[in-house]
């Protein structure tokens, strides 16, 4: 049984550590910015397609400049060695980044504000209580944007990750929930189908 889903595609880092470094740091916010950029000025475009054929993972990548075709590019992973496929809400996700990048820029911002007002002889207690509010105001930013996260519903567009168990991780995004849901059930039940196949033979 072929089972094909196709979209938006790029590699990403398979360590969960290195993005929230990313994240908290603002690089994440800057690298999309740049792919953004990318896009509208050099008319950049990378389409992929995922395909479960039988116990493979076929990932085909077609990129494009100035509405030019590069040569295709093509991933073969043998289901075994994925460590996971799943599916996300995309909105949900931007609002953690912008959560955890507001509670980092309060932190350090309001720490350096401490700092320097403990710095100055007989203290600056204006510099202390507006270092103490931009820590508190990442906080609270970043408590009502994982709230908001958490309330959100499903939106149009959805991303699906697959992670290998060596190499960078693949991203297929700009799916719709419905058929990145319907595709991702039915490779796991096609998975543990050749899987019980294999144990009884």
């Amino acid at each position: 049984m072929v089972l094909a889903l196709g979209g938006e595609i790029r590699s990403v880092s398979p360590s969960g550590f290195v993005r929230a470094v990313r994240m908290v740091t603002g690089i994440e916010v800057l690298a999309t910015c740049l792919r953004w950029l990318s896009h509208l000025v050099l008319r950049t475009q990378r389409r992929g397609e995922v395909r479960l054929d039988g116990g493979v993972l076929h990932i085909r990548e077609e990129r494009s400049i100035f509405g030019r075709a590069l040569p295709e590019r093509l991933t073969v992973v043998p289901v075994e060695q994925v460590v996971s496929i799943s599916v996300f809400e995309r909105r949900a996700e931007l609002l953690q980044t912008v959560g955890w990048g507001a509670l980092a820029a309060g932190t350090l911002l309001g720490t350096g504000l401490v700092v320097s007002g403990l710095r100055v002889a007989g203290f600056a207690p204006s510099l202390l209580a507006g270092g103490l509010l931009l820590a508190a105001l990442g906080a609270i930013v970043d408590l009502a944007l994982d709230r908001a996260a958490q309330r959100t519903p499903e939106r149009r567009r959805s991303p699906l990750p697959i992670a290998p168990a060596r190499g960078p991780s693949i991203l297929l995004s700009d799916l719709p929930p419905e058929s990145a849901l319907s595709w991702l059930e039915s490779t796991r039940d096609t998975v543990a189908a050749s899987a019980h196949a294999a144990s009884a033979s």
